[in-house]
């Protein structure tokens, strides 16, 4: 599930491993992505130097980074809508209906969801949203 308020230095003492780290405008590429190993896979948002996660959801690896496609192109896994639109853009949302087609046709990006969605443009030129 999406899950608000998480605190990181929690989960890092859970055994939780930091694998990629940049501020909201970086340029996210698909190598950024895959930490190449583990079994599970955490995605989260907070406020530089905060601890406080403020939007974050997890699952399998292997479940997570699965290729969509479309408009509509979504999986629902653990109570989240994960995609991955290849050359497009990653992310996730609270479950339920996910319309990516701004970010499929100019690379923007819709917060929506109430603050439930997190997405990355993986064009290597524009930073996330939240």
């Amino acid at each position: 599930f999406v899950q608000h308020g998480q605190s990181l230095q929690q989960l890092l003492q859970q055994g939780w491993k930091i694998h990629y780290l940049k501020p909201y405008w970086h340029a996210t590429e698909l190598e950024d992505l895959d930490p190449g190993m583990g079994e599970f896979l955490m995605v989260a948002a907070r406020k530089t130097g905060e601890d406080e996660l403020l939007l974050s959801a997890a699952g399998k690896r292997e479940e997570i980074l699965q290729c969509t496609a479309g408009r509509n192109g979504v999986r629902e896994y653990n109570g989240v809508n994960w995609y991955w639109v290849e050359d497009k853009c990653f992310g996730f949302s609270q479950a339920g209906g996910v319309d990516l087609g701004d970010q499929l046709a100019e690379d923007t990006v819709d917060a929506g969801l109430d603050g439930k969605r997190l997405s990355w443009p993986l064009d290597g030129q524009v930073g996330g949203g939240r």
